[in-house]
């Protein structure tokens, strides 16, 4: 069954890789009701990423999308929820998505974190948020072991990435911290690698 699950999420990360890189697409509402599943002929469970209703052109920023929320909020990145108006999307917003539905399938919903995930609203969800990525990594729930390769990993790097962009916002780091990828740790090659 876990087997099943990676092979069920790792389409679903091309998917939006392809989209971004190559249609230039964001999505923006990354989030369990916009991935669904489909059994192939081989019998494997395949994931596949669908609603792209509130996707923008990725180059094109208009001035209404600063002041759209646009995500569903349990999935929604830290940084369009605590700013306002929402920040220029980009696409690790969209990983830091991702990121969240893979803890929510394969965390023990018993951890607190998970619960709050899905009951807090405006800043105590954005406190719960934070508070997750500055305390350990939740391990997976039983039969879902496997995910430690990948939960572990992905919660460093949001981890480092956020950790970073706290010190650059005090000042502390020099003028070559990115942003867009939370300085070098959220990117897609990061993700493959951890996808392996």
């Amino acid at each position: 069954m876990q087997m099943s699950f990676k092979r069920f999420f790792v389409p679903i990360f091309f998917v939006y890789k392809w989209s971004y890189e190559e249609a230039k697409i964001l999505h923006r509402d990354l989030s369990v009701t916009n991935i669904v599943c489909r059994r192939t002929g081989d019998g494997a469970v395949r994931g596949f990423l669908i609603d792209f209703d509130l996707a923008s052109q990725r180059d094109i920023h208009h001035s209404m999308d600063r002041h759209q929320r646009t995500s569903t909020l349990p999935f929604m990145a830290i940084d369009i929820s605590a700013q306002s108006p929402s920040p220029i999307r980009l696409y690790r917003h969209d990983l830091e998505s991702l990121y969240y539905i893979i803890a929510s399938v394969v965390c023990d919903f018993n951890y607190a974190w998970i619960r709050d995930f899905f009951s807090l609203r405006g800043h105590h969800l954005v406190s719960c948020k934070r508070a997750h990525f500055f305390g350990p990594c939740l391990p997976p729930r039983e039969g879902f072991e496997l995910f430690t390769a990948w939960l572990r990993p992905l919660h460093r790097a949001f981890q480092l990435g956020f950790r970073d962009q706290s010190d650059h916002n005090m000042g502390v780091l020099g003028k070559d911290y990115d942003d867009t990828t939370l300085g070098g740790h959220v990117t897609f090659v990061a993700f493959e690698n951890i996808f392996k």
